[in-house]
């Protein structure tokens, strides 16, 4: 009896704050990217659904520096949509999929790059799951949301962006 392989195929996800439809998500450190939504839909999009995925993993996060957010020793990533991965003392910290630490300042945002070996990684061992949407909260290790500012207005304000990039691989077919 022969085994069938499994062929994988990885995408590599950016989403940017400045796409998201600013009226209903006027913080950029909290709104939701549609995969493969209606053609009527107005906001963040990613033109493809993702089914039967394997693992989901941080690569890397850039968010504004303002409203004190260095005072904050650290943020939580949250997507609603995917599986924390820590075990923690609190709550948001059980739901977040990445623990951002301040390294890098990069004009007016914080840079935070993670190593391949590092990266915060969600991994479903069976079937995957399928992602339709995201949904994303830069959270305080208190559970609020962190407000980076009000940009609600009909140009985005680039000193308030966010900016996250995502690796998804999929189980894409099985080959005979």
């Amino acid at each position: 009896m022969t085994q069938d392989k499994v062929q994988y195929r990885e995408y590599y996800v950016t989403i940017d704050s400045t796409d998201r439809n600013r009226s209903l998500w006027p913080d950029s450190g909290s709104f939701q990217v549609k995969m493969q939504p209606e053609d009527n839909y107005s906001g963040a999009t990613i033109n493809r659904a993702f089914k039967n995925v394997r693992s989901i993993e941080v690569m890397n996060v850039i968010y504004p520096n303002v409203n004190n957010v260095t005072d904050q020793m650290y943020l939580y990533l949250c997507f609603p949509e995917v599986d924390g991965v820590f075990e923690a003392t609190n709550y948001i910290g059980n739901k977040a999929l990445a623990k951002l630490i301040p390294s890098t300042l990069v004009g007016n945002y914080i840079s935070i790059h993670f190593d391949k070996g590092e990266r915060p990684k969600r991994y479903y061992p069976f079937h995957g799951v399928r992602i339709d949407k995201l949904t994303i909260q830069f959270r305080k290790n208190n559970g609020e949301l962190f407000v980076f500012g009000p940009d609600n207005g009909q140009n985005p304000n680039p000193l308030l962006q966010t900016s996250i990039t995502l690796r998804i691989i999929v189980r894409d077919k099985v080959i005979p």
